[in-house]
């Protein structure tokens, strides 16, 4: 028997899928009892979503072998071709970015419809986390792109050491025929990639590379971003990985400049809400750290900002170097107490209706609500947050 160790209780489709391959559902919420035998499981399939659960202890005791639910999903694949965008942050602007430009294709992973959902015979994009990386052994991308790689998640993975090599385990079952995308102006990538031979295309705006930014986007041809709406240098490294990633899976450059011309961005990502008379209010709630948050504050940089962050995250001792005169904040959540020590001055609240309730609209250019925190302190995901947010707000921007 199979164990499917889950966030939560899955929809119909996938749930006749699940049972039509004998995989007992059990969510995070089950906690493991001497009344549930493992002595017929097999294999466990583990949601990226858990870090620990209450059964892993006694899996690990009984040597029973345990997969990410990415892994059973290439099982079911191996005879597709798959896109997998990984990094620290940029996935899921570029794989909805290539979604939007490549059309029909799946999009799975972090973002899009869950693995069990789409298991056919399609090519597919695969947004894939650290924490589906790390117990994965067989899979394999015909096309892979690493964004970026910074410190993150180390509460889970131990080391930044641990956290590089589950997301390197990517290229571990690299074929010759493969393609491997790189931010060559990432350090530690360029280095990591020195020592490999394989059929590499780094991505650069700094550099002369074979996917580079001068007044827009060289590949094989040139593709303007005249037209592309998304803010900040961020962005042209999403569009950049995007065109590469396109041309190796064969799209024209036609289809690639309509896609570049035509997409509008990701919910929760410097997501434009409007204005309160002449502020205008973004929702970044996708920023769930310091280098998120960075990246956010350089599309505002001659501005006047309201800057909302906080939620659970003790690893944000650099927003400290973030914060220019520019720049108020307003702190709320676990950490605000942190905030408030790292930062003179900061409007410090308990919740986010309390900060938003006691903002001067009036004085700044900009409200950016940007946590550079996990959610997972009031809300159960940065989705959930961004759509709170946008509730909130909506009512000043409705009443001026």
């Amino acid at each position: 028997m199979i164990l499917l160790l889950g966030m939560g209780k899955s929809n119909t489709s996938i749930d006749d899928f699940l049972n039509s391959k004998k995989i007992k559902h059990l969510t995070y919420d089950d906690e493991f009892s001497s009344s549930f035998s493992l002595d017929n499981v097999d294999l466990i399939i583990k949601s990226n979503g858990i870090a620990k659960h209450s059964i892993l202890d006694e899996v690990v005791k009984k040597n029973i072998a345990i997969i990410s639910d990415l892994e059973y999903y290439y099982y079911h694949k191996a005879n597709c071709t798959l896109i997998t965008v990984t990094g620290t942050n940029g996935k899921t602007t570029t794989v909805s970015l290539l979604k939007h430009i490549i059309k029909d294709i799946d999009l799975v992973g972090n973002i899009g419809q869950a693995f069990f959902s789409k298991i056919n015979d399609n090519d597919a994009i695969v947004e894939a986390s650290s924490y589906m990386l790390e117990y994965t052994k067989y899979y394999h991308s015909k096309i892979t792109c690493f964004l970026n790689i910074y410190p993150n998640h180390l509460d889970h993975h131990g080391s930044f050491i641990s956290y590089i090599k589950a997301k390197l385990k990517l290229i571990k079952n690299y074929q010759k025929d493969d393609y491997v995308i790189y931010n060559y102006d990432d350090l530690i990538l360029r280095r990591i990639f020195e020592n490999y031979s394989m059929n590499k295309i780094p991505i650069s705006i700094n550099y002369d590379t074979v996917c580079h930014y001068n007044n827009g986007i060289w590949y094989d041809e040139k593709y303007s971003l005249e037209n592309f709406k998304l803010l900040g240098k961020h962005n042209i490294y999403n569009a950049l990985a995007s065109v590469a990633i396109a041309r190796c899976y064969n799209i024209s450059q036609e289809q690639i400049q309509k896609g570049l011309d035509t997409f509008k961005g990701v919910e929760h990502r410097i997501e434009y809400c409007g204005k309160i008379n002449d502020t205008k209010v973004y929702n970044d709630s996708k920023s769930t750290n310091v280098l998120a948050l960075q990246s956010s504050l350089s599309c505002f940089e001659n501005e006047k900002i309201c800057l909302i962050c906080g939620g659970k995250n003790s690893n944000i001792h650099n927003i400290k170097d973030l914060i220019l005169p520019n720049i108020t904040v307003y702190a709320y959540g676990n950490n605000s107490e942190l905030i408030s020590k790292l930062i003179n001055n900061v409007h410090k609240y308990n919740i986010l209706s309390e900060a938003i309730d006691n903002i001067n609209f009036s004085i700044y250019d900009v409200i950016l609500f940007s946590p550079a925190s996990q959610s997972y302190d009031q809300f159960v995901n940065f989705e959930e947050r961004g759509k709170t947010f946008k509730q909130l707000i909506q009512k000043y921007i409705n009443n001026f």
